[in-house]
């Protein structure tokens, strides 16, 4: 399982979340980023993918939102960059480039795989 530490200072606040991102993880991230949000003071906000080791769709698109939403996302290994990739392009865009070379998401993961070869004669 994972877990999240928050860091609350004055001009930042940061989330650095280790293991798997999934869950109440992922409900506990974005009510933290809502009420940061909320609050005037214009701070940076930050999420630290550094020591996370997987997401499940949920926290993927959680991850893609904050993104998009102009929260810096820190990544400091080769697994979190691979993960930052991923998170850096839209979730729609995989889905329809995958529809077009026949590679499809497994059921209940976020990952995609490659479809079977129809069978010849």
């Amino acid at each position: 399982m994972g877990r999240i530490k928050f860091r609350d200072r004055a001009n930042e606040f940061r989330a650095t979340i280790s293991g798997k991102f999934i869950g109440e993880l992922v409900s506990e991230l974005e009510r933290a980023f809502q009420r940061v949000r909320q609050e005037q003071g214009g701070r940076r906000m930050t999420v630290d993918i550094t020591h996370i080791s997987g997401y499940d769709l949920a926290g993927r698109k959680l991850l893609q939102e904050l993104h998009h939403h102009g929260v810096r996302l820190a990544a400091g290994t080769p697994l979190s960059l691979v993960f930052l990739q991923e998170i850096s392009i839209p979730l729609e865009r995989i889905e329809s480039s995958a529809e077009r070379t026949g590679v499809k998401k497994r059921e209940g993961s976020s990952r995609l795989t490659q479809a079977p070869a129809p069978a010849g004669d």
